[in-house]
């Protein structure tokens, strides 16, 4: 799974800080079923659908959790419930049915209370990218 911003794997008894990372990163379900514990500094973690929209707002080093997912495989899964149960979750995906379907999935596997950001029923199917590019600060457009 690829992921971006303040996370820390405890791993051998030692923290693993990924937030230190100015890029991207990928974890395997292995790493994460093997830490012995996962702590992150952020207020919100941030899933994005598409992944041209994920690099442009981890460029921006917002302090927001991001994690790269369309329909969540198991890794993310199992990050997503491993996380803080007071974080804001929300999911930024394209305003289509398969967006909100993703949104529906995520909230089910996760168990968690998943937020749609920036997409709107009944809108005009739209792609992330037509939004331009992400402004600094959240809410990002």
């Amino acid at each position: 799974m690829l992921a971006h911003g303040p996370l820390r794997l405890k791993l051998d008894g030692e923290w693993l800080d990924l937030g230190r990372l100015h890029g991207a990163f990928r974890l395997s379900q292995s790493d994460i079923d093997r830490a012995e514990a996962i702590d992150t500094t952020a207020v919100r973690c941030l899933t994005v659908e598409n992944e041209t929209s994920f690099h442009e707002l981890a460029k921006l080093r917002s302090g927001v959790l991001l994690i790269q997912t369309s329909f969540p495989g198991s890794a993310t899964v199992a990050l997503l419930k491993r996380l803080p149960a007071t974080l804001e979750f929300h999911h930024f995906g394209d305003s289509d049915e398969a967006g909100f379907e993703i949104l529906r999935d995520l909230r089910e596997r996760s168990e968690r209370n998943f937020q749609a950001l920036h997409m709107e029923r009944g809108r005009p199917n739209f792609e992330q990218e037509s939004l331009g590019r992400p402004k600094p600060d959240w809410p990002f457009y």
